[in-house]
């Protein structure tokens, strides 16, 4: 078991992560809330990038 905080997606309270990944308080799914590490060296960051740009697209057009 990981000592690292979670947020739930759906009612926004912070846990402690658990085995099935299920907030406390509504049974929702937990996510974390750490950002990965910056690296000037990301190996992934075009395919991030790519994945950003489509998500906007679908949003605001």
């Amino acid at each position: 078991m990981t000592k690292h905080l979670q947020k739930c997606v759906n009612c926004g309270e912070y846990s402690l992560a658990n085995p099935e990944l299920k907030c406390i308080y509504c049974g929702g799914q937990l996510t974390n809330v750490k950002p990965p590490k910056f690296s000037l060296q990301d190996k992934f960051g075009k395919y991030r990038l790519k994945y950003f740009k489509e998500e906007f697209e679908k949003k605001y057009n």
